[in-house]
């Protein structure tokens, strides 16, 4: 397991939850790491499920495909795409690169008679080129894969073209989380902690009969998950492409 990058401002203000800093880390039940493995991680983890970090990567194919995942964060897609290409020269996203390229091919800013009247001769390449377009989007056959248990993407194209996938990733360091939703997280990791506490102290009552009430800690972790979960899953959670 990863350890948590955080800072010692966010952990003290989770750790407020169970009484820091009346009460010493030294004296708590759990150590730092321990916090920061089994209560923060958890609340990175699911994070990341609502909102993953999202990272490009691009590759020319023609054919059977195979794209392995890039690092132990990645844990899906949330998009993958095949741009086609024309005449030997890629598409990119951008339809202004994609004008620049082909007025290029063209010559340029002025067309082949050496004027700025092309004669309708840019409308009818414009043309061609639409209808090229249509005639590789038909008979295009492109499928694509998350194979998760072996950490890879793979598919296949008929025809050649730019593939572009969006990794989905997570992280293991709380300044990575959005701050729009800083507030929301650091409440989870703490519904996190007091839930930890509140079991470990009732093992302790149990095993030794010391009175330990940990009502408040429950209905406490209850309130800060549920308002959390439900705030996150009414936001448009993304969808990671799997196999």
């Amino acid at each position: 397991m990863p350890r948590v990058q955080i800072s010692e401002e966010d952990l003290r203000e989770i750790l407020s939850e169970v009484g820091y800093p009346v009460i010493q880390l030294e004296d708590l039940e759990f150590s730092e790491d321990d916090v920061k493995d089994y209560f923060i991680y958890p609340a990175l983890r699911e994070y990341f499920t609502y909102f993953p970090k999202k990272e490009k990567y691009r590759q020319y194919i023609e054919g059977p495909f195979e794209v392995e995942f890039p690092d132990e964060f990645t844990f899906g897609l949330t998009d993958g795409r095949l741009n086609t290409t024309f005449g030997g020269a890629s598409r990119s996203e951008s339809p202004f690169l994609n004008e620049i390229m082909f007025n290029k091919r063209m010559g340029g800013s002025y067309n082949v008679y050496g004027t700025r009247n092309d004669y309708g001769f840019f409308q009818s390449r414009m043309d061609e080129r639409m209808t090229r377009r249509t005639t590789l989007d038909y008979n295009k056959t492109f499928n694509i894969r998350v194979d998760e248990s072996e950490g890879k993407v793979v598919g296949y194209s008929n025809i050649n073209g730019e593939l572009i996938l969006e990794w989905a990733k997570f992280s293991d360091d709380v300044a990575d989380v959005r701050y729009i939703h800083k507030h929301e997280f650091l409440n989870l990791a703490k519904a996190y902690t007091l839930r930890g506490f509140a079991q470990i102290r009732d093992q302790i009552a149990a095993d030794t009969g010391a009175d330990f009430d940990t009502s408040g800690f429950r209905n406490r972790f209850e309130d800060l998950e549920q308002k959390v979960l439900e705030s996150w899953k009414q936001k448009s959670k993304v969808v990671i492409l799997r196999g």
